[in-house]
């Protein structure tokens, strides 16, 4: 699909730096017709929903992207060095339905306990549409267990987005800190899998 994405000037990974994602959208929801038809054809978006704009089609987007960072380093020999890299992962949107909440698949991806599960259905019940507002994060972690030993000490802190969103990942051990905050404290920390974080809240209003 890169090619097509870049023929018609798409971004591939669905997001617009500094506009929340609708420059975007517009773009989508305002290709010419015989754009629409090639990307349906190839099963890349349609234009089946109307959710949040009343009888107006909007684009829906079937195509999934990696990033993946990376870079090289020399190492001097017979020296210890500290390491120290920080990057920000870009976050997966789509929209959480009952169905999606339904899938076995995806409770155990992300490892969802009965308490989030009735705390989803309580606010599909309550959504407009049946629908809310999902983002998955995902974070490479279990590389980790070919080092050559554990990690020392190992923090993770997931923040909500607001006091309506829900989470739920696969973080044994892993304690609220405060009404929107969670932490996971270790030490020799040997990660089992990589990180898989699933937000769903009320779809905001357009």
């Amino acid at each position: 699909m890169t090619d097509v994405l870049q023929r018609y000037d798409i971004p591939q990974t669905m997001i617009a730096a500094g506009d929340g994602g609708a420059a975007l959208q517009d773009r989508l929801d305002s290709l010419p017709q015989a754009a629409r038809d090639e990307f349906e054809r190839y099963g890349a978006i349609d234009w089946n929903t109307n959710f949040g704009a009343g009888d107006k089609p909007l684009a829906n987007a079937h195509w999934d992207t990696q990033i993946t960072y990376y870079w090289f380093q020399t190492f001097p020999a017979g020296q210890s060095i500290e390491v120290t890299h920080r990057y920000k992962p870009v976050p997966g949107s789509f929209f959480f339905s009952k169905e999606e909440l339904a899938n076995p698949g995806t409770r155990k991806r992300y490892c969802m306990d009965q308490a989030f599960i009735d705390a989803a259905a309580q606010a599909l019940k309550q959504a407009s549409q049946d629908v809310l507002a999902g983002t998955e994060l995902k974070y490479v972690l279990a590389t980790a267990r070919k080092w050559l030993g554990p990690i020392g000490k190992f923090t993770l802190t997931v923040e909500n987005p607001s006091p309506q969103a829900l989470v739920s990942l696969c973080a044994a051990g892993i304690k609220r800190a405060s009404p929107t905050t969670f932490v996971l404290s270790a030490e020799a920390y040997v990660p089992e899998r990589d990180l898989d974080i699933l937000v769903v809240q009320p779809m905001r209003k357009s």
